[in-house]
């Protein structure tokens, strides 16, 4: 399935690549016409999404499983914080990060963990405007668990969403394509571990996330 979802989506990106090369082409040429700029800025609009789709659902073909080996959780952390560091800077949102210096190895595949943080990362910061703070806490509970937490003071979902932001193309974002939450959910699962996400209204999302320590017949 996953090299289907795979050809399907390179084969619909060349003919988006090409739409898009053209009306990019028309618009530059039309540049004292205003009802076509007017049209192809629309074309050229949907073509972005189109390819924001198209590569979401390659990303999420991808996470359908994972190679779990031993690693430290710690760069998986900090890659995610130096790439969010910026952008929240400008946002003027503070992102406050508290890790315990003794994380054990835990078998993970690190690129999914990266793409499952980033999403909610991503999430946090579209939520919050004009300024707020994200908190990071990841901490050892015991000897078979790690807990990761982060918690924004943005938007928040309201209670009648929570239940399906695990569904995909379930989205309240205008540029989303709803499949982010979806593939965080199947990294976790995919690493043995659970996720909860509590939320209210103008007050702030958490997400709460549980990596086991040790092999799963371990624990």
């Amino acid at each position: 399935m996953g090299n289907l979802v795979n050809g399907v989506a390179h084969e619909i990106r060349n003919p988006i690549t090409v739409i898009g090369g053209f009306a990019q082409r028309i618009n530059n040429l039309s540049k004292n016409n205003a009802e076509i700029k007017k049209f192809t800025d629309i074309i050229l609009g949907e073509t972005v999404r189109l390819e924001r789709l198209v590569r979401k659902v390659h990303e999420f073909s991808d996470v359908q499983s994972a190679s779990l080996r031993p690693d430290n959780l710690n760069s998986v952390l900090e890659r995610v914080l130096n790439r969010f560091r910026p952008t929240a800077y400008r946002q003027n949102v503070e992102i406050v990060a508290s890790i315990d210096n003794d994380l054990p190895l835990i078998d993970m595949d690190p690129s999914q963990l990266v793409i499952a943080l980033s999403n909610i990362f991503e999430n946090a910061l579209e939520s919050i405007h004009d300024s707020g703070r994200i908190e990071l806490n990841v901490k050892r509970m015991n000897d078979h668990s790690i807990n990761i937490l982060v918690k924004d003071t943005g938007s928040g979902i309201a209670d009648d969403e929570i239940d399906s932001v695990y569904d995909p193309f379930v989205t309240s974002k205008t540029r989303g394509v709803g499949l982010g939450l979806t593939m965080v959910h199947q990294i976790i699962t995919n690493h043995h571990g659970e996720i909860k996400i509590q939320s209210a209204l103008s007050e702030g999302t958490t997400v709460t996330i549980v990596l086991p320590v040790g092999n799963k017949q371990d624990l």
